[in-house]
């Protein structure tokens, strides 16, 4: 059998002030104590205030003028931005939807199976244009079960 060995966790010994710097502790501290104890009684100490008269007024005209003129130019350069990015969204949104109605005409078209049927043609209504017309030309090309294919797409408003 073998003996089991009990482990304490090490600490550290408390350090243990020098005695200069101990000395230099009490030394200060005495000083301390004679410089309050030479201080009067009903001594009123005078509060100093640092400040000039013409600070406590608020600001100059030409300060708010200054002010004035930098709020001015800010508000007109956000006005200007903001009246421009109006003016784009708006052009966008009429734009828009024309392609939009080309992107479903075309996606709708070439979902039909039957190549005849693709190629004749037809109508179809859009979203938002009214009706579209539209023409397919089918080619085949030396790649098998791949076409060359040209869709023309006619918008008609309503």
């Amino acid at each position: 059998m073998t003996a089991m060995k009990t482990f304490r966790p090490f600490s550290f010994p408390r350090p243990v002030p020098s005695p200069e710097a101990t000395s230099s502790v009490i030394r200060h501290l005495s000083w301390a104590c004679q410089a309050l104890a030479s201080l009067p009684l009903n001594h009123k100490s005078k509060v100093i205030n640092h400040k000039s008269p013409r600070a406590s007024r608020g600001f100059t005209l030409l300060e708010v003028l200054i002010a004035m003129f930098v709020f001015s130019i800010a508000v007109y350069a956000l006005t200007g931005a903001f009246t421009d990015t109006l003016t784009t969204l708006g052009t966008l949104s009429v734009d828009r939807t024309p392609v939009e109605d080309l992107r479903f005409v075309r996606s709708t078209v070439i979902q039909e199976a039957d190549l005849s049927k693709f190629e004749e043609g037809g109508e179809i209504e859009t979203l938002s244009c009214g009706m579209a017309t539209w023409e397919a030309k089918v080619e085949p090309t030396t790649v098998g079960d791949l076409f060359n294919v040209e869709l023309s797409i006619t918008l008609t408003p309503p």
